[in-house]
């Protein structure tokens, strides 16, 4: 169903499938590729946790080149969207340079 509803553009349901992928849980092992697949739709469709993953992923270089400015934009754009984690990254991120 996850897969469905995010086809046809639910913002939470693509949350739900990079979550799902990210963990491993669809495939038996993590597959990045998917999770950021799905947490770039959801980011697109202004799903804040989509977003803070999405940020978390370019802040750690989990299947993409590390980027911290994107990191910083995407947790940026994340507290916009009221998800407060957001707002620890940056509070990381700034801290420790």
């Amino acid at each position: 169903y996850y897969l469905i509803a995010a086809n046809r553009n639910h913002p939470a349901s693509c949350f739900s499938l990079g979550l799902l992928h990210e963990m491993g849980k669809v495939s038996k092992t993590p597959d990045f590729e998917q999770a950021f697949h799905w947490f770039s739709k959801g980011a697109s469709l202004e799903h804040p946790k989509s977003t803070f993953r999405l940020g978390y992923f370019y802040e750690f270089g989990n299947f993409v080149p590390k980027d911290m400015e994107m990191a910083k934009e995407l947790y940026e754009k994340a507290l916009q969207l009221r998800e407060y984690r957001g707002a620890y990254r940056l509070g990381l991120m700034y801290g420790f340079g």
